[in-house]
């Protein structure tokens, strides 16, 4: 299949805000995240949620959209074996079931899967049917944006005794720590998945689709095109959207009771100013770092919870690390192995969990080494 440089790049860029989100969760699980006790902290947590929190998955569920309309239009041709698709997303299933129990409870790679297989079915539908599709897990996604912000404040807190029994398997041996991820995981993809990632990734994955159909990503300058037609729209979106959910979040306990929701709005309307905005960088450095990256994104999501994960538990820092020090880490993290993706894919052919994807898709053993 031929490489979209552009789709790449996107794919490269999500990495690092998906790192910043997913951090902070890795080094407090789900214990309640401490309040700013610094000026930076609180920097580092307002950018969080006004600069990444619900833009960079959306961004990746997009591209997840596109590809599966390319694999679709393959296997129409008759270049991609009947079937090799979904077992791909089993393939795909299998890894996120890995990676949420034993890494990082809020894995996407389950969701992306299960979903995956319904929009595999609407692979045919008309593009009238893709944007209610769109519509639909968009308007969904404003009361269960809500909802979870009300569990969240009143059923979400643990009590001092399942807090103190949380703490010490996370800082107790290997053993300790799985069982109890796998515990959490389990919460997660009840509650989490379903009201928080599963509608926004679909209406994304919708019209990741249409634009697969109509190579949207071929040419960066058609997003660039797309954000200034509708610039006041979009940057308005951006900025209620997102300054709502921040001023949430400065108010504490007595927060706005739509500041999640919010995000609703404000996230999807900062991906697409990202993308636009990573478009006019095509052809520099950072943008083909960015998109040698993506080619191996899987892997690098992958690797992004095996080092975090190697450096809290390692050096016993887990519910320790204040919110400015997981952003320094989550930015160390994910630029460091952006940076390894070139010199790794001038020996290898592919990232080794898109290897293995594809010799499970496939069911060959493809060759690793260039």
């Amino acid at each position: 299949m031929i490489r979209r440089d552009y789709a790449d790049a996107l794919r490269g860029f999500a990495l690092i805000g998906i790192c910043i989100v997913n951090v902070p969760f890795m080094a407090w699980g789900l214990l309640p995240f401490p309040e700013p006790a610094s000026f930076w902290d609180s920097v580092a947590r307002a950018l969080t949620v006004g600069a990444f929190e619900a833009k960079f998955f959306i961004l990746f569920s997009f591209l997840f959209g596109f590809g599966l309309a390319l694999q679709a239009r393959a296997e129409a041709a008759g270049t991609l074996p009947t079937g090799a698709y979904l077992r791909r997303l089993w393939g795909l299933l299998i890894l996120g079931i890995a990676h949420g129990s034993l890494l990082f409870p809020g894995d996407i790679l389950t969701g992306y899967a299960l979903l995956g297989a319904i929009v595999w079915r609407l692979r045919a539908a008309s593009e009238a049917v893709l944007r209610r599709t769109a519509f639909m897990g968009w308007l969904f996604a404003l009361p269960a944006f809500g909802v979870l912000d009300w569990l969240s404040q009143t059923g979400g807190v643990p009590t001092p005794e399942d807090a103190a029994t949380l703490l010490a398997a996370y800082r107790g041996g290997w053993g300790d720590i799985l069982t109890q991820r796998v515990a959490d995981w389990g919460l997660v993809a009840l509650l989490v998945l379903p009201l928080y990632n599963g509608p926004m990734a679909l209406a994304a994955f919708a019209l990741g689709v249409i634009a697969g159909r109509k190579n949207l990503l071929a040419d960066p300058s058609s997003v660039q095109d797309f954000c200034r037609r509708y610039g006041a729209v979009v940057w308005g979106g951006a900025v209620v959207g997102n300054g709502i959910a921040v001023a949430g979040l400065l108010l504490g306990a007595d927060r706005l009771p739509i500041s999640l929701p919010a995000l609703a709005l404000g996230g999807p309307c900062l991906a697409l100013l990202y993308a636009g905005g990573l478009a006019r960088l095509s052809g520099t450095w950072v943008y083909r770092r960015l998109a040698k990256a993506g080619q191996v994104s899987l892997s690098l999501y992958l690797g992004q919870s095996l080092a975090v994960n190697g450096v809290i538990h390692g050096f016993d820092l887990f519910a320790r690390l204040s919110p400015a020090v997981c952003f320094i880490l989550a930015v160390a993290v994910a630029t460091g192995l952006i940076l390894l993706a070139g010199p790794w894919l001038s020996a290898f052919r592919y990232g080794p969990a898109e290897w293995l994807l594809r010799c499970w898709t496939y069911r060959a053993w493809l060759p690793f080494r260039r």
